[in-house]
């Protein structure tokens, strides 16, 4: 008598099959989870827009989150209205990490002749964003870069310190400008000290406000120094000042003729996060949607485990589909 044998995978194939013919053809997969409110426009040039971002009308958007798309430009350009006059062009968005990418103009971060600044912590009405922290060097977040000879910069929130570094020029040629000396900078690690330093930004303080910038020179003469390399601070996304057409034109070329504030540049990429100012996991309309306290009063929101999508919006987190191998 011959022997039949069916495998565990041919069982599970026939009745794939069966089940695909008795309901007239394969099922079709399910419609991807709504991102934005419907009826609203949320196509920016080639950008997406998630609420709880939104344009238009004040239903499309969650207060202080309404943002412009310019039209006037090629592509057009999402815009962010940011504190201080800051022109912030959006890049992209992260729901899962509660931020947005930005490109802020100008770039530097604005310094007075004593050397106190700020950076940018807010919306002008609602005080949505602030700088984003982050406790290690990978992923989405930020870095502190400084330019300069023979000074320490600082990151503070109150008594906080959330960054700091130091860049030295040495003596040996204390009247030659760093550019002269490109061999320098080229052998060193982008930034070690010699001319320029990088610093993370940690976390270990809840930011609830202003992140304050903080100089000291500490050399013989600080004006001599500001020749040899016009002091800058930037707060930049990862790997940003690592690309070789941002660091070489900002440290090996001289600066302007128009004086000491060295290359303009623009379009900075940074990290904000933001915060929703209501708990929503308790909201009707929104399963599946668990809401965390931020770090300045508000919260911020995620599916649960095994639910994807936007947990903004009503019935925005949808369970996944699995499939299995045997």
């Amino acid at each position: 008598m011959a022997h039949m044998t069916i495998s565990l995978l041919e069982i599970v194939s026939i009745a794939v099959t069966a089940a695909a013919l008795a309901t007239g053809g394969a099922a079709s997969p399910p419609a991807p989870a709504p991102m934005e409110m419907p009826g609203c426009h949320t196509i920016c040039g080639n950008i997406s827009v998630p609420y709880p971002f939104g344009m238009g009308p004040a239903r499309c958007y969650w207060p202080g989150f309404n943002l412009t798309c310019e039209n006037t430009t090629t592509p057009p350009r999402l815009l962010l209205r940011g504190a201080g006059g800051d022109i912030l062009q959006v890049d992209h968005f992260s729901l899962r990490e509660s931020s947005v990418l930005v490109e802020r103009t100008p770039g530097d971060v604005k310094i007075d002749g004593d050397g106190n600044g700020s950076i940018f912590s807010g919306g002008p009405d609602h005080g949505t964003y602030s700088i984003m922290l982050s406790d290690d060097w990978g992923g989405e977040g930020n870095e502190l870069i400084l330019l300069g000879c023979d000074v320490r910069v600082t990151l503070k929130h109150g008594n906080a310190t959330l960054s700091a570094c130091s860049t030295l020029c040495g003596d040996d040629q204390p009247h030659q400008p760093m550019w002269y000396v490109p061999s320098r900078l080229e052998t060193s690690t982008v930034c070690a000290g010699v001319g320029c330093c990088q610093a993370p930004i940690v976390s270990a303080a809840a930011v609830v406000g202003n992140v304050r910038v903080q100089l000291e020179w500490f050399g013989r003469n600080r004006s001599a120094d500001e020749e040899r390399m016009p002091t800058r601070v930037f707060v930049a996304d990862h790997g940003w000042f690592e690309k070789k057409q941002v660091s070489e034109p900002l440290l090996l070329r001289k600066p302007s003729a128009r004086g000491t504030t060295g290359i303009p540049v623009d379009g900075v990429p940074v990290w904000p996060s933001w915060e929703v100012d209501t708990n929503i996991s308790s909201s009707h309309g929104h399963g599946h949607v668990v809401c965390d306290e931020g770090t300045r009063g508000g919260y911020t929101c995620r599916c649960e485990s095994n639910y994807e999508g936007n947990p903004y919006i009503p019935d925005g987190c949808q369970g996944l589909l699995f499939s299995y191998e045997w």
